[in-house]
């Protein structure tokens, strides 16, 4: 008979996502109550887009940790689910669509906030009249009903599960039976293909929009002579900051994209690691918080008085000043 590792079974996932929770929710509360509370006013125009890259961000560590609790079976599209929304009987499907559409919309929130630093400083005021404002709330709001909607193909026909567990067998036999055979044990397809198209489709349709503004800002910074040099200074600032808050996470989910696409593409299986990636995904929204209180000068004084008074105000600003801006 098969057996597992401690950290390959269910339970080092399910304990392991408790104890992130525990650490999390403290942290995106501090985190909301900075944005809430302690934005200052030069910052107030892309609040809106903070708090969106925040909440979506959170709200995917929340779906991982808790909702959800994914156990994986990579390079098999299958797994079980622990969180909440099983406890609840939401079917597996919904909450297959559900999981996956969370790294859509968190995408689309990226997306948001190049765009509104392309509105605020490239696009004239004489050109946002009420067409062009009505033309971007569509645009918009395309694409967030887009990550709504483009995993919906790979769920639609449920196949048969008998015939789909076997599969799974097949492909990693050292699963144990009694996982397989679990009753919500919930296999996706045997045939990776379209669950790969959406995915691919959906990654490819928000990396050339990113990389559209992203040229275009830096295009600005690079020939805009008809400002202060103060104001192009703050603004360069905050773009990067705005950046790190964004590619500091993302580049960490970079190592389990990596190996996902391994795992299918080389039929390797590795339960242990299937565990440990997930984990890694889910601390995405921690970690970008973790950045934005720290790259955001009104965020990290807040943090700083609480943990230090006396030792902010005589020593710490005037080195996070001089590292990290005026942000």
């Amino acid at each position: 008979m098969t057996t597992f590792s401690y950290f390959e079974s269910p339970e080092f996932l399910i304990y392991s996502s408790h104890a992130l929770v525990a650490i999390e929710i403290p942290i995106h509360l501090f985190g909301a109550y900075c944005i809430l509370t302690k934005t200052p006013n030069k910052m107030k125009p892309v609040k809106m887009c903070i708090s969106t890259l925040f909440f979506f961000g959170a709200f995917l560590d929340f779906t991982l940790t808790c909702l959800l609790i994914p156990y994986l079976t990579v390079p098999a599209l299958g797994g079980i689910a622990f969180g909440l929304l099983q406890y609840f009987g939401v079917s597996n499907p919904i909450q297959t669509w559900f999981g996956v559409t969370n790294f859509g919309v968190t995408a689309c929130s990226i997306l948001l906030c190049f765009e509104n630093r392309y509105d605020s400083l490239i696009v004239k005021n004489h050109l946002k009249t009420r067409s062009y404002c009505i033309k971007r709330y569509i645009y918009l709001s395309l694409n967030f009903l887009i990550a709504l909607l483009f995993f919906i193909p790979a769920v639609y026909n449920t196949p048969d599960q008998v015939l789909a567990k076997e599969y799974v067998r097949k492909i990693v036999p050292n699963i144990p039976s009694y996982i397989i055979d679990d009753p919500e044990f919930y296999v996706i397809g045997p045939d990776t293909q379209t669950t790969v198209i959406c995915v691919a489709a959906m990654i490819i349709f928000q990396f050339f929009q990113d990389l559209f503004f992203v040229v275009k800002l830096f295009h600005y910074f690079l020939t805009q002579n008809g400002m202060s040099k103060q104001t192009k200074q703050l603004q360069k600032m905050f773009f990067l900051s705005m950046e790190l808050q964004i590619f500091i996470p993302v580049g960490i989910l970079l190592i389990p994209a990596f190996y996902v696409v391994y795992s299918i593409a080389n039929n390797y299986h590795n339960q242990a690691l299937n565990n440990i990636i997930t984990l890694i995904i889910a601390i995405h929204g921690v970690i970008s918080t973790i950045v934005m209180i720290a790259i955001h000068k009104s965020y990290r004084m807040v943090l700083l008085k609480f943990i230090s008074p006396k030792t902010f105000n005589r020593v710490e600003l005037p080195k996070l000043k001089t590292v990290l801006g005026t942000f």
